[in-house]
């Protein structure tokens, strides 16, 4: 079994896919901001899919998703990342790339939109981005972020067990 086929098993285990939520519960600031309005215009419009089409359409509206918003989300993002689908749109991986390696004033903002995250599930996130920076596309272009966000996760991580 090579590396995808374990991290989809563990992402089968550990992240399974859940409802969406109401979108105004989804979103992490006050639905009149213009970006959050759109945000939640768009998740009402949104069908029940999973997969390329609904990742292409909020990539890069991680930040402003609430933890409930992310606790959605990131299962259903996950395994697209791990998709065929996922190499010939790079976009979408690379965001989730910088979503999980945030810079010093970002920080704290994802570590509010991980609170909802297991142990387990942190691992698969650390485990996630070590088989991204194992990749020679990634290793070229985001190493350095990528083992940032390995960094970064660890720590989370950490902090929780002290």
């Amino acid at each position: 079994m090579n590396s995808s086929e374990i991290l989809r098993r563990r992402l089968d285990e550990f992240f399974p896919i859940i409802p969406m939520p109401d979108p105004i519960e989804g979103i992490l600031h006050d639905p009149k901001c213009p970006e959050c309005s759109e945000l939640v215009n768009d998740l009402q419009s949104t069908p029940c899919c999973v997969g390329g089409e609904l990742i292409r359409k909020l990539y890069q509206e991680l930040s402003h998703l609430s933890a409930t918003g992310w606790m959605w989300i990131l299962p259903i993002y996950l395994r697209y990342c791990l998709s065929d689908e996922a190499i010939y749109n790079r976009f979408e991986t690379e965001f989730l790339i910088f979503n999980l390696s945030p810079n010093e004033i970002f920080k704290g903002d994802v570590r509010g939109r991980l609170a909802f995250i297991t142990d387990d599930q942190l691992q698969v996130l650390i485990d996630l981005l070590i088989w991204l920076h194992s990749d020679e596309y990634w290793e070229d272009r985001w190493g350095g972020r990528i083992m940032a966000g390995v960094d970064f996760l660890t720590k989370l991580k950490a902090d929780r067990l002290a």
